[in-house]
């Protein structure tokens, strides 16, 4: 394909360098403050944060390299002989791109087992592959790289107007300002992230925020230093997406789950101005209910995006059973079911030990997970509509989306929750048909 990539003009190109000039002292500035900051207090970090250190996620680097560009690119499209795309373009270009993301990811992955005693190794040295050796795949990644580079904000902008329409005929616009915040959102790698949590019970304690780019030597690392020196269960464990502003979104799983992942973020950003996002971490169950909500909303405004933006039907593959019978669902609940069993009766070891041998079920099965222990349950059973949860919290919301008249009407209702009790209130109000909604506030009026 060709002509995408003319869109920008040589003025957004000299313009995108002297911001990327600004950036960089404004990092520098940052950091030499910080640097100041923890010099003059008696902070000691702990082996665990000294270990971190060099692999932290930052936010702040993060705003300040991809803020700018995302509205000088809608700034853009202001200006005259902007191309304005129509709809089949739209879908051409955004599916390149994605197919693009997805064939970067499987050189990059044949480039990893290239590595001395990787599998990619012939006999001879060169990696086992018709395509060529290390040297093609470098030029191959490198000419991808290059090609998602010149697509990427044209196809973020058209991403974030699909998901606003949609968002829009869904009744989420508000009456002053529309769709509030703007969709926006950036596609990339998402980082990961580091759960800690007790080891006599499934607890989400703290949690932080990593590079993407981490190997298996280095989680394993820091999950040791968790467990030998603070006796905590801990795991680093990818994400699909952050909810910062822009968000950051995972392109590597195609466009589907793209478009899901990319309007689940944007409703935290919507959340954020009510009274649950404003709550979510207020407690465990607040956090629960932000998620789920996101989720259930973020798959309905997902589909309708996919539908819009390419004519099809969504399609959910990842959530059937395996083709040999084994339901990954149920096999994980019960995991879950049984190794809090374990820990109510205080047997830890037991319990570590039991999620181990399900954890060898699971890869035999052909679920490559790296680690299952009380951490990756803290982290997972965070979305109550997921295996690992055993959290009514998902039914319940499942429950109130059937009963709504729409997606508009559940969301309405789900953020005005301020509190875990003015939920459960509600909840337990529904079948009696007594439970109302005020704008900022719930109430459950009495049964009948």
């Amino acid at each position: 394909m060709t002509g995408h990539a003319d869109i920008a003009t040589s003025q957004g190109v000299r313009t995108r360098q002297a911001l990327r000039k600004l950036r960089r002292g404004l990092l520098l500035l940052s950091l030499v403050l910080l640097v100041l900051a923890v010099g003059h207090s008696d902070y000691r970090p702990t082996q665990l944060e000294t270990a971190m250190a060099p692999h932290r996620y930052s936010i702040l680097k993060w705003e300040v390299s991809h803020l700018s560009h995302k509205w000088i690119h809608a700034a853009s499209t202001l200006l005259p002989g902007f191309h304005r795309l129509n709809d089949d373009e739209k879908a051409s270009l955004v599916a390149e791109y994605f197919v693009l993301a997805q064939s970067s990811q499987r050189m990059e992955r044949q480039l990893r087992q290239a590595e001395p005693g990787g599998r990619g190794l012939s006999a001879g040295g060169d990696i086992s592959s018709p395509q060529g050796g290390r040297a093609y795949l470098e030029a191959a990644i490198a000419e991808n790289r290059k090609k998602r580079q010149e697509l990427l904000p044209h196809v973020e902008y058209i991403v974030e107007q699909t998901i606003a329409n949609v968002a829009r005929e869904q009744g989420l616009e508000t009456r002053w300002l529309g769709i509030f915040p703007p969709v926006d959102t950036t596609f990339g790698e998402s980082p990961n992230v580091l759960v800690l949590s007790p080891r006599d019970r499934i607890y989400r304690q703290d949690s932080f925020l990593l590079d993407p780019a981490l190997n298996s030597e280095i989680k394993e690392d820091l999950e040791t230093i968790a467990l030998e020196t603070a006796n905590l269960s801990a795991i680093v464990a990818g994400t699909a997406g952050l909810s910062v502003y822009p968000s950051v979104v995972i392109d590597t799983l195609g466009l589907r789950y793209a478009l899901e992942v990319a309007a689940h973020e944007w409703l935290h950003h919507w959340l954020f101005f009510r009274p649950l996002g404003r709550n979510f971490n207020k407690s465990p169950e607040m956090l629960t209910l932000n998620e789920t909500a996101a989720t259930i909303a973020g798959e309905e405004l997902g589909d309708l995006a996919y539908a819009s933006l390419t004519g099809d039907e969504a399609t959910r593959p990842w959530v059937r059973a395996h083709p040999d019978g084994f339901d990954f669902s149920a096999e994980m609940r019960h995991t879950r079911l049984q190794a809090e069993q374990f820990l109510a009766r205080g047997d830890i070891e037991g319990a570590e030990a039991f999620m181990e041998e399900r954890r060898q079920v699971f890869v035999e099965a052909g679920y490559n997970i790296r680690k299952l222990n009380q951490a990756y349950f803290a982290f997972h059973g965070t979305y109550a509509t997921k295996p690992g949860s055993i959290s009514p919290i998902g039914g319940q919301m499942r429950e109130i989306r059937r009963r709504s008249g729409s997606l508009g009407e559940f969301l309405d209702t789900v953020a005005q929750f301020g509190n875990y009790a003015e939920y459960l209130e509600y909840w337990k109000n529904l079948d009696t048909g007594a439970a109302t909604r005020r704008p900022g506030r719930l109430t459950g009026g009495p049964a009948k």
